[in-house]
């Protein structure tokens, strides 16, 4: 008498065969959280970093922006001026204006402040960027800075005696806690804007560059 034959086909023996055990599906999904958690710094450093790289793209198309009124214009100044509050050391905030100081853009700026202002303005903060000081700046005496351009294009009120008027773009470290501090000078990358002195080379461009 023949045993008694198994009615399952070959195939579907086989198939039982395949998988993961209880204790190798805990193994692996163990091993993808120690990953994850190992790549996540640096996926948000990543981020942070991207998003620098945006804002000061942003930043430098509105000083471009500002440039180009005056010369399209071609009367009076034009002012690009970087505001801080008295309590902080760098730029949390900046408005655009025509000769007439009117505002030169009101779409994309993020405060409108009221009379006797009247001023739209592009929160820095909010967006998790800052532009410290210039060195040649007192922090605890300038609210504002102001970038004056003439009919030319070219900067009339440059304080410094250097080739470039260079302005850094950098992240912000605001946890809502402790006061908000700029991160220059750490690992995260910073990008800087530059405003060349007029030359006979150059009749003074404006430069957007990534710095360490």
């Amino acid at each position: 008498m023949h045993p008694k034959s198994d009615p399952k086909p070959a195939t579907a023996r086989k198939a039982e065969t395949l998988g993961f055990s209880l204790l190798e599906l805990l193994i692996t999904i163990f091993l993808i959280g120690v990953i994850a958690t190992a790549g996540y710094p640096k996926l948000m450093e990543y981020a942070q970093q991207t998003r620098t790289e945006q804002e000061a793209r942003a930043i430098f198309e509105d000083l471009s922006l500002v440039r180009q009124a005056a010369i399209s214009s071609g009367m009076g100044l034009t002012s690009f001026n970087l505001i801080k509050l008295p309590t902080e050391n760098f730029v949390s905030s900046y408005e655009l204006k025509a000769p007439d100081n009117s505002d030169i853009r009101t779409i994309f700026m993020d405060q409108a402040i009221g009379p006797p202002v009247n001023s739209y303005r592009r929160d820095l903060k909010q967006r998790k960027v800052c532009i410290p000081l210039p060195n040649n700046i007192p922090a605890s005496t300038t609210a504002m800075l102001t970038v004056h351009f003439d009919k030319n294009g070219i900067v009339t009120n440059d304080p410094t005696n250097a080739p470039e008027l260079r302005f850094r773009v950098c992240p912000l470290l605001d946890d809502g806690v402790n006061p908000p501090q700029p991160l220059a000078g750490t690992s995260y990358e910073s990008w800087e804007i530059a405003i060349e002195r007029p030359s006979d080379a150059s009749p003074g461009r404006l430069i957007l560059r990534r710095v360490p």
